[in-house]
């Protein structure tokens, strides 16, 4: 099937369909469930081969990341900052926590 057939059978432009496929654009949930109806499979298929563990994330203290208040805003106040800004805090973070392990925490 081709980008442009694709395109057509969820409604969106085959460029659209190459922003799905290069992980530009979010994939939500209805756009995944036409998405596995066009492509005669199940929405499950696209989660085959996935772990419990990269399934479901978890914070230090147990708590479901996608479940606490807290983290939901975090990441949607992360999410606002301009691109460069948060570039530099993800990297800021990557590396205190790689300095964590460093030093046997």
């Amino acid at each position: 099937m081709s980008q442009t057939d694709l395109g057509r059978a969820l409604g969106v432009s085959f460029q659209q369909v190459q922003k799905y496929e290069n992980g530009t654009t979010r994939v939500s949930a209805s756009v995944l469930y036409r998405l596995a109806n066009s492509l005669g499979v199940s929405v499950s298929y696209f989660f085959d081969g996935l772990s419990k563990k990269s399934q479901r994330a978890s914070s230090p203290d147990g708590d479901d990341i996608l479940v606490c208040r807290e983290h939901i805003k975090l990441l949607q106040n992360y999410g606002a900052l301009p691109d460069n800004l948060r570039k530099g805090i993800f990297a800021f973070l990557s590396f205190l926590n790689k300095s964590k392990d460093d030093d046997g925490e």
